[in-house]
């Protein structure tokens, strides 16, 4: 996305603890949801912020005609090798989403996972004119997020974690990450609230101990909306777009926007 936030996705390591630790924290709920969404939609579907290709490759083994993009390259190696492992041929384009061109429209596109909360506000508008040229017209947009919860800043605009229990990344048989497998990581982590821009920024504190015993320290940083859902989706109308269906389960908003 550009300065704020995901680019520590482009670290192999992070790329890996995001994929191990913590892409599977909805319990498969949300994939469900686009299973069910998409298994009566035809045309392409472009995968906006796929990641490691949860959604990209379980879309595709229903049928789909899907792409990938994602701005970090370590997300779509993992996103790759996962294909290549299911047996689905399936494009990955590197991209930012917001400056994000393709050479012929969607009929569809999905962006999973809280993602959308992650662009920052000055740039939405132009996120949201991105899609409206690449979905074609009768198409639609839909994506999932969870609301900020504000209750812990009540007393202070500051909140931070102990450090964690160390994670050790497994042996993994691929060669692209074999290297990896050992390594022993750990994180803080400190969030800000920033009432006047609308976001709470997290700051992530990482000692890592490599195989060789080697000790490194690393600060990654990452920017999220605290605007409601409501605000998003008023986006949208603005621009041209219509609700569709709305739904939440489990606290996690699914929404869909028609073109």
């Amino acid at each position: 996305m550009s300065n704020n936030t995901l680019s520590r996705y482009d670290d192999l390591v992070f790329a890996l603890h995001y994929e191990l630790t913590e892409s599977h924290r909805q319990k498969g709920r949300d994939v469900v949801f686009y299973q069910d969404y998409f298994k009566d939609k035809a045309g392409l579907i472009v995968d906006l912020g796929c990641g490691t290709g949860r959604f990209t490759i379980a879309l595709a083994q229903m049928g789909c005609d899907i792409v990938g993009v994602d701005a970090a390259g370590a997300m779509l190696a993992l996103a790759r090798a996962k294909s290549k492992k299911a047996q689905q041929e399936i494009r990955y384009i590197q991209s930012d989403v917001v400056n994000l061109k393709m050479d012929k429209s969607a009929k569809h596109a999905l962006m999973g996972y809280n993602t959308i909360a992650f662009i920052e506000e000055e740039r939405f508008g132009d996120f949201v004119a991105m899609l409206s040229f690449l979905i074609a017209k009768g198409g639609s947009f839909v994506f999932d997020m969870k609301e900020s919860t504000l209750g812990k800043f009540e007393n202070s605009t500051t909140w931070e974690t102990a450090w964690s229990d160390y994670y050790t990344l497994p042996a993994l048989p691929n060669v692209q990450f074999a290297e990896l497998g050992g390594l022993r990581l750990r994180r803080k982590i400190e969030q800000e609230f920033v009432e006047q821009r609308n976001v709470i920024i997290t700051t992530y504190k990482w000692e890592m101990v490599h195989k060789s015993e080697r000790r490194e320290s690393r600060t990654t940083e990452m920017t999220f909306s605290t605007r409601p859902v409501s605000w998003f989706i008023e986006q949208f109308e603005e621009a041209g777009f219509t609700l569709g269906q709305h739904k939440m389960e489990e606290s996690q908003h699914y929404v869909e926007m028609l073109w």
